[in-house]
């Protein structure tokens, strides 16, 4: 049945349910009213019904295969981009990956350590080039001043205490200075006292010349006022010699002095 002949049914049965009841057929009784008519046949509602509502095309399976591929490919950007943003974000941030993280702590912490060994090396060449420095400073200053003690105490005798200031001197003398100011002492003391001389010597100067091993040479400038009883008011005399000095299990002496015009 077509949508037309569904649209004349209709009008026709609204008319005749317009008009009343159902005419008798010949030969009922009239008594019997409408209830006793025979009922007219009916049209099927339910295929009136169904030609009511409009028909929905149905979709083809190319439609929905169609469809479903439009939606994986909406959803396939979306997980694509995913790995990209992250690409970007690590390139912009510059912040590694899981894999490369570790990999960059452990490197970091390699050249930590290893740089950590340098510096402690450095310190400790450092330090014993320090303790050596100041080991060769101390060295030297010891060697200018025995140097110096020992022109103060050549210089320095008084006639009244002759013996202990030559023998004062030839304490910390050593070598040939030792042998041949002590060879002569005894007249040295002799001509001191009988001339009553009194010398009162100063450094003035000192300077290391040579250094070689346990020995080393020593300038020293040096001045001496002598007075004796013949100039009992003294006189001014400068002294300029060459000290070598020996360093001999640890304990320095003056092992040679020379007089330089």
């Amino acid at each position: 049945m077509t949508r037309s002949d569904v649209r004349q049914q209709r009008p026709r049965r609204r008319a005749t349910r317009a008009a009343g009841p159902a005419e008798l057929p010949p030969g009922a009784d009239p008594s019997t009213g409408p209830a006793a008519a025979p009922k007219a046949p009916e049209t099927p509602a339910p295929a009136a019904a169904t030609e009511r509502k409009t028909p929905t095309p149905s979709k083809r399976p190319s439609d929905s295969a169609k469809q479903s591929a439009d939606a994986v490919t909406k959803v396939a950007p979306a997980t694509q981009d995913t790995p990209a943003t992250e690409a970007t974000a690590t390139k912009d941030t510059g912040t590694p990956a899981l894999g490369s993280r570790g990999r960059w702590l452990r490197w970091s912490t390699a050249a930590a350590a290893v740089l950590l060994v340098v510096a402690l090396a450095a310190a400790v060449v450092l330090l014993a080039l320090s303790t050596t420095a100041d080991g060769l400073d101390a060295r030297r200053g010891a060697f200018v001043q025995t140097a110096r003690q020992g022109v103060l105490n050549l210089t320095t005798v008084r006639y009244a205490t002759a013996p202990e200031d030559v023998q004062h001197l030839l304490d910390g003398a050593s070598g040939s200075f030792a042998q041949d100011f002590g060879g002569r002492k005894d007249s040295y003391i002799q001509v001191v006292q009988k001339a009553q001389v009194n010398s009162e010597g100063k450094v003035l100067a000192a300077g290391l010349e040579k250094l070689d091993g346990n020995s080393a040479v020593v300038l020293v400038a040096a001045t001496a006022k002598v007075s004796n009883s013949s100039a009992p008011q003294g006189e001014e005399r400068s002294y300029r010699l060459r000290v070598t000095v020996t360093d001999t299990d640890s304990r320095m002496t003056v092992s040679n002095v020379e007089f330089v015009p």
